[in-house]
């Protein structure tokens, strides 16, 4: 599983990124490997002024078992400085083109040295750097002991073979791919032909353990291009979800883009977009729709008018009830004041 984020940074100088892990072997304890977990790295002081020191956890582990013998966490991998040279020799820094640092194999040939003769009351006759094999080499002609070490193009320990006292071989047992996602898509559907302006892809991504940290990769980011513009780059979903909105109609290539600490993969998929009824308003849709409004402003008149009406009339009725009712209050008063009289 990688880091949080489809793109921590590499390790400046070096080709290594955190959350990765490597794996070495050593001839003295074949069922036993040595791990190292990368988690960081920055500039200090810890043990060379002004290096750059990668951490991480340190581990031994019984292969037959899978017994932890022994753990170190917040381990310094490494430090290593231009002006100070190296501590630990796991790691080594590259050039922009590829390739180990020559000052760096100077570097690492003089820490060694150092370990050797201080540690180990060594003494070789001869030493040599090999830029070219990005290795360098201590031996004796006298009586054939050596102590060589090589490194890969971009400096990883590959292996260190001695035939000199108890030294042990060492050789890696497993490092990260380090390879860029492989993934393809297609259509929700399966089909190509595409009505609506929201499209949605099924994204099948291939399982991978590129950081060598025993988990699948689960970190990647993605962005869709149609040949115009481009989406901003999110996490990446089984399915995604795309809108045409401004696409141009007919053939059309949809490319999508997929990335991970490693790099960035592309696929692409040619779709026919025609828009239908449902994706634009067509010409006699939006003369239906401007009818259908006409109509309803007739019939919202014809309704007020006829409201209208109703309330004259009730009124008029109202009007003439009033009428009558005064004629027979008049006459009843004027048969009163005959009756009196």
């Amino acid at each position: 599983m990688l880091p949080d984020g489809a793109d921590p940074p590499q390790i400046p100088s070096f080709s290594v990124y955190p959350s990765e892990v490597y794996i070495y072997q050593y001839s003295t304890k074949p069922d036993e490997v040595t791990i190292y977990t990368i988690s960081h790295a920055n500039v200090s002081d810890f043990s060379l002024p002004q290096a750059t020191h990668i951490w991480g956890d340190m581990t031994r582990k019984n292969l037959t078992t899978g017994e932890i013998n022994y753990a170190s966490g917040d381990y310094n991998i490494i430090a290593w400085s231009q002006t100070e040279g190296c501590k630990g020799i796991v790691f080594l820094p590259i050039t922009p083109g590829g390739g180990v640092e020559a000052i760096a194999l100077n570097n690492a040939t003089s820490t060694l040295e150092i370990i050797l003769i201080g540690n180990y009351d060594a003494e070789f006759e001869h030493k040599a750097v090999y830029p070219n094999y990005n290795s360098l080499a201590f031996w004796n002609s006298s009586n054939g002991d050596y102590y060589r070490v090589n490194w890969t193009s971009d400096g990883i320990l590959n292996k260190k073979t001695a035939n000199w006292g108890t030294q042990a071989n060492t050789s890696i047992y497993s490092r990260p791919a380090q390879l860029p996602p492989q993934f393809t898509f297609t259509t929700e559907t399966g089909s190509v032909n595409i009505s609506s302006k929201h499209v949605s892809f099924d994204m099948s991504i291939v399982d991978a353990d590129n950081n060598n940290d025993n988990a699948t990769d689960t970190e990647y980011m993605y962005r869709i291009g149609n040949g115009v513009d481009w989406t901003d780059w999110a996490d990446l979903l089984p399915i995604v979800d795309y809108s045409l909105s401004g696409s141009p109609t007919g053939a059309l290539t949809i490319t999508i883009e997929v990335k991970s600490m490693y790099g960035v993969a592309q696929q692409s998929l040619g779709i026919n977009y025609t828009p239908s009824d449902d994706a634009i308003l067509s010409y006699s849709g939006v003369l239906v729709f401007l009818v259908l409004i006409f109509s309803v402003s007739i019939l919202l008149q014809q309704s007020k008018k006829l409201l209208l009406s109703e309330e004259g009339n009730i009124l008029q009725e109202a009007i003439l009830n009033g009428s009558k009712l005064d004629l027979n209050l008049n006459v009843l008063t004027l048969t009163a004041k005959e009756n009196k009289s």
